[in-house]
């Protein structure tokens, strides 16, 4: 197959059980020919692996703001987190163990 357009790329994927259209498509599409130009057989496992990462990424639910840990020969070891939700608030977590690993 010499030309590839987005339609024909639309049609592989609803043979191999996907359906995106859209901006998802072009993504994909636009990954596609990278990917082409660098391979020059194209499989469907690689159409597949396309797909996966361009269109099917999670959710960001929590970001990772900060960890702070303290190690101590006398008294308890101390970790402490902090995660951002998607809305931009924030969940600070702390606990006490007898080494730093307990601690996290």
């Amino acid at each position: 197959m010499k030309k590839l357009t987005p339609l024909l790329l639309c049609i592989l994927y609803v043979q191999l059980g996907y359906d995106i259209d859209g901006r998802e498509l072009n993504d994909v599409f636009w990954w596609f020919k990278s990917v082409a130009e660098m391979k020059k057989v194209i499989t469907n496992d690689d159409l597949i692996a396309l797909v996966s990462d361009e269109v099917f990424q999670p959710t960001i639910i929590w970001k990772f703001g900060d960890v702070q840990v303290t190690c101590r020969t006398l008294g308890l070891s101390t970790a402490t987190v902090k995660l951002i939700a998607d809305d931009g608030t924030e969940q600070i977590a702390r606990s006490t163990g007898t080494g730093p690993v307990d601690a996290a």
